[in-house]
């Protein structure tokens, strides 16, 4: 294919990529400053740099492993310079020692830099092309995936705030070699595309070319499988919604209506769920564990299924996702209310409103057998019938903080206050505020 092969790009999509750059946004390119990045780069800005004018950037992720990343980085520079496109290099660090592999570990730390500096409602455009998705195909099935692997790279997927476009995943590998030729673009070369201890390298060096000598077409094959595999996972995810639709109940998937599908529909739902929680897919090894452990668990049980970070757990007829955080067991604090109190990973704080008269309080957490007389109440409660008629689970009432004057229990957070303390917090116009999770500590609520 010549260098006219590139006008089969989908370009057409520039048009949905805008529609996506929410009042303002802007339109970024990963730049690598490789061939594939800065092709990408030259051909959005001569189409539709001056659309955009300012609101298309570039991004420059300095890894900083190779001598010569910082050269890399100044030759990104000096092309958008070149171009009156605005520039932003963002220096990482690589754990090189990471147990997800080099390759792995620099993506995400890639990745991290993007959500830093990206505002939400803006794209990134990124140059991966149709010979970049037939190896992630082969690469996926090497490992053992599913059809959702088999979808490899979307040409539009969502991140945390942010849209990534991928406008050059159709286009063959000969199309940007003869464009960028045409054009006489410049580019770096990083010697890691040459390391045979790196997997897609190894399948790029070695494997690839031995397969286009046998089938020539496989590039255009292997794209064609992800695009229909793609479709399929659409198809399951759209029958996913109808089920899930029918056995969540506030958001959390009913035990009795998951058990009531089949084996596989169960699944799918399931894994819809959790991938919208932003929870990494469990292997197939985990599926069986979660139907025992949890879903078939006695009503009575507390069931724990963990999932890397986070746990799955059942409370009465609900599965719930929560993070994977210790419990507070026996913390105790003397807090005089003055400033807002941070209690223990996955409890949140505590803090009044305004800061009330002299209280020296105690602040710590379920023992057993605390019992309190709410305010407007007739008879003193047990604390465990209160957050059993509250339909409180387990975890959250032991992440619950109580809170002691004097020795005796005042207040179960912002719950249930006793009479004596509501009438003292009411003389001093004060509120007692119990934040659940502090999101600036990267902590969800209960």
């Amino acid at each position: 294919m010549n260098a006219a092969g590139i006008e089969t790009l989908d370009l057409l999509a520039f048009d949905e990529a805008v529609a996506a750059l929410d009042r303002g946004g802007c339109l970024w390119v990963g730049l690598s400053g490789g061939r594939d990045s800065i092709t990408l780069l030259h051909i959005l800005h001569e189409r539709f740099g001056g659309a955009l004018g300012g609101r298309l950037r570039a991004i420059h992720v300095h890894h900083g492993l190779q001598v010569a990343a910082d050269d890399w980085a100044s030759f990104c520079e000096r092309c958008c310079e070149r171009l009156g496109v605005a520039a932003q290099v963002e220096a990482v660090a690589v754990d090189q020692a990471s147990a997800a592999g080099p390759e792995a570990a620099a993506r995400n730390v890639r990745y991290a830099a993007f959500e830093r500096v990206l505002n939400p409602g803006d794209v990134l455009a990124l140059a991966h092309h149709r010979a970049d998705q037939a190896e992630t195909l082969l690469l996926r099935l090497f490992r053992g995936t599913g059809i959702s692997g088999l979808a490899a790279m979307r040409a539009w997927s969502g991140r945390a705030h942010f849209q990534v476009w991928r406008p050059l995943l159709a286009t063959p590998r000969s199309a940007i070699e003869a464009y960028a030729r045409q054009r006489r673009l410049t580019w770096v070369d990083d010697p890691h595309n040459e390391d045979g201890r790196y997997d897609r390298v190894a399948v790029r060096a070695r494997l690839w070319p031995n397969i286009l000598q046998r089938w020539p077409q496989a590039e255009g094959a292997l794209a064609r499988t992800a695009h229909l595999a793609a479709e399929t996972q659409a198809l399951l995810d759209d029958l996913a919604d109808i089920d899930l639709e029918g056995l969540t109940v506030d958001g959390r998937p009913s035990v009795r209506a998951s058990l009531a599908l089949s084996e596989s529909r169960r699944r799918n739902a399931l894994r819809l769920w959790l991938r919208r929680q932003g929870v990494p897919m469990p292997d197939a090894s985990a599926w069986p564990v979660i139907v025992r452990e949890l879903l078939l668990a006695a009503e009575d049980a507390a069931p724990v299924v963990t999932l890397g970070v986070y746990e799955l757990r059942r409370y009465r007829d609900a599965i719930h996702l929560i993070p994977g955080l210790p419990m507070p067991g026996a913390w105790t604090c003397e807090w005089d209310g003055r400033e807002a109190l941070r209690l223990p990973p996955g409890c949140g704080f505590l803090e009044f409103n305004p800061v009330p008269d002299d209280c020296r309080l105690t602040v710590g957490f379920v023992r057993g057998g605390e019992r309190l007389r709410p305010s407007g109440a007739a008879h003193t409660r047990s604390l465990k019938n209160l957050f059993q008629e509250s339909a409180t689970p387990p975890w959250e009432r032991q992440r619950t903080p109580l809170l002691w004057l004097d020795g005796e229990l005042v207040a179960v957070a912002d719950r249930w206050i006793s009479e004596s303390f509501r009438g003292r917090l009411t003389q001093s116009g004060t509120q007692l505020v119990w934040r659940r999770g502090d999101p600036a500590q990267g902590e969800s609520p209960l």
